[in-house]
């Protein structure tokens, strides 16, 4: 069947959410009924209007345009992801490689970050005004496309505090798109660059910091999840509400087994079994957390030996020293024994309290 697509005048009868006129564009097999879609031009929102009759007129050769939007055009029978699939290439080519993004249902793009794989922005869901967290993966070969794919799978059923929810995943003209939500706040790493904490934050708020990071683990591992990528870029704090979000689970391992290969790692924060491109186990990202925590305590992880900042307190010295044990077999597995009610007991050694009683960190 020959399959022939035009693009359409604007739409009299129908106004997008955003209050503009949005665009008609139809697809046409040579027989029978066609099928057509809306486009806003303004904010990229689009969607199925439906079957109707041929609007009459010639059609000619198919031919993807790219003016200033990116037109989207409905092949019948075909969903939205298949289309994508079929006349994505041929956009990319044509789309500078600067141009705005546009994704359905999102508005109000501010670039937040970006690196090998695309650019991060934070969004504005245009329906309910709320923020979220785009991240585009542009110009990705099918094993860096895997690894987005992945991080998507291993957190979308997951539910809590410290994890973001994974909201959908969708392939567009510029790439894929994973949209989560959008987590305020700086990481350690930004932490620790402030002048107040250039030698290192102090050891109790590294109390409720750690125990919000081992509960977070204890919930992922419990669920068949190694993070596999824990440092302090991936780590992000919210010091007024006490909160603690882990980000980046495009290392993780979902379910691993003695097969599964570690798909990359950080210096200085890997374990020396993912070095080794090892099985992912609990016990490598407890080793992670370990050096993350002599970091943010204003260690130094780059030396050989890695030692504990000596103004930690000597419960909390001996707990982060048996999480970086080069072998993994004789560091704790978080379950025997439980490390999170081991940590309650560290700050209650330490400090006389689980609770901090220091001022919020200066942000």
């Amino acid at each position: 069947m020959t399959q022939r697509t035009r693009k359409l005048s604007p739409v009299g009868a129908i106004n997008c959410v955003c209050g503009k006129k949005p665009i008609l564009e139809g697809s046409s097999p040579s027989v029978g009924t066609d099928r057509y879609r809306v486009f806003c031009e303004v904010c990229g929102l689009n969607g199925p209007v439906g079957t109707m009759q041929r609007i009459g007129g010639a059609l000619g050769p198919m031919d993807v345009i790219v003016h200033s939007i990116t037109p989207y055009f409905m092949y019948p029978r075909l969903a939205v992801d298949d289309w994508n699939r079929v006349v994505g290439d041929r956009i990319n080519q044509a789309m500078p490689a600067s141009a705005e993004p546009t994704l359905p249902g999102y508005r109000r793009f501010e670039k937040i970050a970006e690196g090998g794989f695309g650019v991060t922005y934070k969004a504005e869901h245009i329906q309910l005004g709320l923020p979220v967290c785009v991240k585009f993966a542009t110009k990705i070969s099918a094993d860096e496309e895997k690894v987005l794919v992945d991080e998507a799978r291993a957190i979308f059923n997951l539910r809590h505090f410290g994890i973001p929810a994974v909201h959908d995943l969708i392939r567009t003209p510029q790439g894929l798109a994973m949209v989560m939500s959008y987590i305020p706040g700086p990481t350690i790493t930004q932490i620790r660059e402030k002048s107040d904490y250039k030698h290192g934050i102090d050891p109790e708020h590294i109390g409720w910091i750690a125990d919000r990071l081992l509960n977070i683990l204890k919930y992922l591992h419990m669920h068949g999840v190694v993070h596999g990528d824990i440092k302090p870029q991936n780590v992000i704090i919210q010091p007024k509400d006490h909160t603690v979000v882990l980000v980046d689970y495009g290392l993780s391992g979902v379910m691993p087994d003695g097969k599964t290969k570690t798909k990359g790692y950080t210096p200085y924060f890997a374990a020396p079994e993912q070095i080794d491109r090892k099985p992912p186990i609990p016990q490598s990202d407890y080793y992670s957390l370990g050096m993350l925590l002599v970091y943010a305590l204003g260690g130094d992880v780059a030396q050989a030996d890695v030692p504990v900042p000596a103004n930690v307190p000597d419960a909390m010295f001996n707990f982060i020293k048996a999480l970086i044990k080069p072998d993994p077999l004789k560091r704790p597995d978080g379950v025997n024994p439980d490390l999170c009610e081991l940590w309650r007991v560290v700050r209650l050694k330490d400090f006389g309290s689980i609770a901090c009683r220091l001022p919020p960190l200066k942000i």
